[in-house]
């Protein structure tokens, strides 16, 4: 793991559920972006969001945690 970023844009509530949504960047295969959504209010509570990670990433397009 070489770095993290990510903005908060929303307060969470506890009880929520949290989805995570993950892509490869396709200019950088060291890098991952994602952001996490709040379920019941459909919002995004971390946006902008981005790991870099010390070699290549490869994610598979069903992957499913």
């Amino acid at each position: 793991l070489k770095s993290v970023k990510a903005r908060f844009s929303s307060p969470v509530l506890p009880g929520e559920t949290l989805e995570t949504s993950v892509w490869a960047d396709k200019s950088n295969p060291k890098k991952v972006l994602f952001q996490v959504r709040v379920v019941e209010r459909d919002v995004i509570a971390i946006s902008n969001a981005a790991v870099e990670f010390s070699d290549n990433v490869v994610i598979s397009s069903n992957s499913k945690l």
